[in-house]
């Protein structure tokens, strides 16, 4: 995470202003929550604080986790938030999750940096009544990788089910496609830099790189997110 968490706090103004299907997938997480009240919610990769914005009801106390300093710097500020600069996937997470009753533990954009999904789902099962997860699949930016014959950095969809149902009582799981257009091919590829959503892997070098540019069939960047809202397994 220590590579992804540099990219982020890097790219964290550029982020904020091009980071458009992330936060269209934040709001539309959240709506499916929007009848449901909380009084303790823990976001887990909270970033710049787009599902606390698209919250109708504020919960009693907010707990946002973010690995990123600088994006921790530009989250709402209010009484009941607490903001915590830390890897979620740390023991640091474990002594937050501890310390209080929690009833949603929500997540948008972010797991799918998780480097250990079993650890992480087993440990966090245990630690809510309800979860809401939005992760991004291995079928974004899918045709850059067939282009490149390069193998996806995140997990693929079917294995990201296999582990939400193996963790938690499903009620609510599928898949959503995106499209973002671009005037021209430099701009598509400026994006994927620019949003931080490569992660920092650099796995092209400069001729490589050209070619891509240059053989990309597509003049829009494809993403999949997979949406999940789900209970704990003891509560059921």
């Amino acid at each position: 995470m220590i590579k992804h968490k540099k990219e982020f706090s890097r790219r964290v103004k550029t982020y904020e202003q091009h980071a458009i299907i992330q936060k269209q997938i934040a709001f539309e997480l959240t709506s499916l929550i929007e009848n449901l009240k909380f009084n303790t919610v823990v976001d887990l990769g909270a970033g710049s604080g787009e599902i606390y914005k698209h919250l109708k009801t504020k919960p009693s106390l907010f707990i946002a986790i973010d690995l990123s300093e600088k994006m921790c710097e530009i989250h709402p500020k209010e009484p009941n938030i607490e903001l915590f600069n830390i890897d979620f996937e740390s023991s640091e997470l474990d002594n937050i999750l501890n310390r209080q009753k929690v009833d949603l533990i929500i997540s948008s954009s972010s797991l799918q940096w998780c480097n250990d999904l079993d650890k992480f789902f087993e440990k966090i099962s245990h630690s809510s009544s309800v979860f809401a997860f939005s992760i991004f699949t291995a079928n974004t930016f899918k045709t850059i990788f067939s282009t490149t014959n390069l193998e996806p950095i995140i997990y693929k969809k079917e294995l990201l089910i296999e582990k939400l149902n193996r963790y938690f009582n499903v009620q609510t799981l599928f898949t959503k496609e995106y499209k973002l257009n671009f005037y021209d091919k430099l701009e598509l590829f400026r994006h994927i830099k620019l949003t931080g959503v490569s992660g920092g892997e650099k796995r092209l070098d400069f001729k490589q790189t050209k070619e891509l540019i240059q053989n990309y069939p597509l003049d829009f960047l494809e993403f999949e997110a997979l949406f999940c809202v789900a209970t704990t397994k003891n509560l059921s």
